[in-house]
């Protein structure tokens, strides 16, 4: 692929880290702040509504990196751990989405699950410094 391909691959990769780790940070915001307020989650169902599409251009762009320069990242344990732990917020995520979603669905007022909020924001913190440490390594 042409160098400039690759870039804007990283670029997409990037901009996509920043709206998922501003998505952990604002999330985290709406269910610690007191008193809590359930018409604050809304914000979360916006989130439901683009981040699946954010997590698959990260998979997607990320795959395509670590593919592209594969040499260079073959037996690297941070890749490994990266993407392993991007694969379980991902999985967790969804599952979390589905519960909230049936709640709503039941007319079951939403309640705020501080705990998964503290988890979530601190494992995409990970994610991307294990991202900057690969790329720092490989330099």
């Amino acid at each position: 692929m042409p160098e400039w391909f690759h870039t804007l691959v990283l670029i997409i990769h990037v901009i996509g880290a920043g709206l998922i780790i501003g998505m952990a940070f604002t999330s985290l915001l709406v269910l610690t702040t007191k008193p809590f307020v359930p018409e604050s989650m809304k914000v979360m169902q916006r989130f439901a509504k683009f981040g699946p599409f954010i997590f698959l251009t990260q998979l997607l762009t990320g795959l395509y990196l670590a593919w592209s320069e594969y040499d260079k990242f073959r037996g690297n344990p941070l890749l490994t751990a990266k993407l392993v732990l991007f694969l379980g917020m991902a999985g967790a995520s969804i599952y979390i989405a589905r519960q909230a979603a049936a709640k709503a669905k039941a007319g079951t007022p939403p309640s705020p699950n501080i705990t998964w909020a503290w988890i979530s924001f601190l494992t995409i913190l990970l994610i991307a410094t294990f991202g900057v440490m690969l790329a720092e390594s490989t330099g």
